[in-house]
């Protein structure tokens, strides 16, 4: 059903939270105009918030009042800044180390996952980085190259990565599951390939959009 409308018309953002407790932050409102515009949700309306520091089509995860952005594009340039959210204020996080765009972004403030994407000038990038609240680490890498995909999970120990562009020219229906060391690809596949598409829930309970 139709919910409130943003106040912000936009696309490429980073979101968070649930359906009560929403939040949508940065974004691009026009070829080659980005925003740090910042809206929560509260089941019904949107109200503007402090702005992120780094405007871009960017991603996050997290909730409401502990919300994570990280990553993302100004086009050019790729970025690799992350900034965390306590339900009032932005501050930087650790950075990235490996800046990049069109990748998915699941978990927790304090246990998230940068899944794949891309990176100027090449595309689709396989690496994950995993976040502790402080610091990006690699970890292992998807089997699948990709970008564009989507995920899901509780926080960095368990996760879903699925669908996605896979270079030069096609869409996949690929999942893979991350066990806290590795990525395995399993059986279940999505109906249809696709790729730039929303993706969430809790790891094993995942919604494709």
């Amino acid at each position: 059903s139709n919910g409130g409308n943003l106040n912000e018309t936009k696309s490429g953002v980073a979101s968070a939270g649930t359906v009560t407790a929403g939040l949508c932050s940065s974004g691009q409102t026009a070829p080659g105009t980005f925003t740090a515009n910042v809206e929560e949700y509260n089941g019904s309306s949107w109200s503007e918030q402090n702005n992120l520091s780094t405007p871009g089509t960017r991603r996050g995860c997290g909730t409401q009042t502990a919300g994570l952005v990280f990553g993302g594009t100004q086009a050019p340039p790729v970025l690799d800044a992350t900034e965390e959210y306590d339900g009032t204020n932005w501050t930087n996080g650790g950075s990235m180390n490996v800046a990049r765009a069109q990748h998915t972004g699941c978990g927790i403030q304090t246990s998230a996952l940068a899944i794949t994407g891309g990176t100027s000038p090449s595309d689709g990038l396989g690496a994950v980085e995993q976040y502790n609240g402080s610091t990006w680490t690699t970890v292992s890498s998807l089997n699948t190259t990709r970008y564009d995909m989507a995920s899901s999970a509780a926080n960095a120990d368990h996760a879903l990565g699925f669908a996605g562009f896979v270079p030069p020219s096609s869409s996949s229906t690929a999942t893979e599951e991350w066990d806290g060391s590795s990525w395995a690809t399993v059986p279940a596949t999505l109906g249809t390939g696709r790729y730039d598409l929303g993706g969430n829930g809790t790891g094993p309970l995942a919604l494709a959009r």
